[in-house]
């Protein structure tokens, strides 16, 4: 409140607007004061640091701390501590930067021997570095007058302008690549120090695309006079109706088997009934008063042949009937012709009594 009141006086005295910016200075001069004390503090640590990682043989981590180190507090003796290690892990790019940068750093009146030691190193190892850069030529092999594709080096963009500039890259492996739309090319080369070579890259043509497929119908033909086709004419019938039609007289041809069996039934037991009145007939007498006992096996065994002689015989006439009713039915319906109004369609249904078989129904 008291600095408030002493810079509103001052701003009424004649030449304050001169003495403003001083006295703003002085105010917050503590505050930069001990923000840099505060860096060099976290600068000094990470150097050290750098140095440790440097001695034990860990190059990556020591370049770690001295970049972290320079970020804070810019001195020549971090700067080239930094650029050595980056010559040392093949940076050969990274590490001249970093020594050239030590002409970007104002010297002090008050420098010491180390400092300016340090000076004179790093502008002596910027020019030994420089003729051991290698550098490429990029290439496209493209149609005249295709647009540029993108390219890249190790992931980094070239600009149009600097595609046939060489470029220089650290010795080593690298990997050129070049997209043009969804198409791609890609060259893996390796270059040694001091080298200049020129890196062919094939132009990436996107895919061509299908030619579009016609919507339109053709123009219809004028129709010739071609008179109908004859009674001769015409072709075999569709084989949906005759895969239909057969499958249609199965029901028929299964009833006529079942009939069948009913008829060999009857003939087979019922003369086996017959054998045995034959027998009966003999042993018996004519009135069947004066059976032995030993007869009556034949009298259960002619009992049980004429039941299933019987019912053999229902089966057969049963299945005869239904077979013949089916194939007429069938051929009906073949015929393509369909009953008139008014005429009823032939109904089957079979029943099944006491002692008998049957079929009932109506056309």
């Amino acid at each position: 409140m008291v600095k408030s009141r002493e810079m509103r006086r001052l701003a009424r005295v004649p030449g304050a607007a001169t003495a403003m910016p001083l006295l703003v200075l002085l105010t917050f001069a503590p505050v930069l004061h001990a923000q840099s004390d505060v860096d060099r503090e976290n600068a000094q640590a990470l150097y050290k640091a750098g140095n440790d990682a440097r001695d034990a043989g860990d190059a990556k981590t020591a370049a770690s701390r001295y970049k972290a180190a320079y970020a804070l507090v810019q001195t020549p003796v971090i700067a080239v501590a930094l650029g050595k290690t980056e010559l040392a892990l093949g940076q050969l790019i990274e590490a001249r930067q970093s020594f050239l940068g030590v002409e970007r750093i104002p010297a002090k009146p008050s420098e010491s021997v180390l400092t300016t030691s340090a000076r004179a190193e790093a502008a002596a190892l910027a020019a030994q570095i420089e003729p051991r850069i290698p550098a490429v030529t990029l290439k496209i092999l493209g149609p005249q007058g295709a647009p540029a594709p993108t390219v890249t080096i190790d992931g980094v963009t070239i600009p149009e302008a600097a595609l046939d500039a060489p470029r220089r890259v650290n010795a080593g492996e690298h990997v050129a690549v070049a997209t043009n739309g969804g198409a791609r090319t890609e060259r893996k080369f390796s270059i040694a120090e001091a080298a200049t070579e020129q890196i062919v890259l094939d132009y990436p043509a996107p895919p061509s695309t299908p030619p579009a497929l016609r919507l339109t119908e053709p123009a219809a033909k004028p129709a010739r006079n071609v008179p109908p086709p004859g009674p001769s004419d015409q072709g075999p019938p569709a084989s949906g109706q005759t895969s239909s039609a057969a499958p249609a007289r199965v029901p028929a041809y299964v009833a006529l088997a079942i009939g069948g069996v009913g008829a060999a039934a009857t003939a087979v037991f019922g003369g086996l009934a017959l054998g045995n009145k034959a027998s009966l007939d003999s042993a018996c007498g004519m009135y069947k008063t004066e059976c032995p006992s030993s007869s009556q096996s034949d009298i259960s065994a002619m009992h049980t042949n004429s039941i299933v002689s019987d019912v053999g015989l229902a089966v057969g006439v049963v299945g005869f009937g239904v077979g013949a009713v089916l194939l007429l039915v069938n051929r009906r319906s073949g015929s393509g012709t369909a009953p008139p109004d008014g005429a009823s369609a032939i109904s089957l249904e079979p029943w099944v009594g006491a002692g008998a078989l049957g079929m009932r129904g109506g056309f």
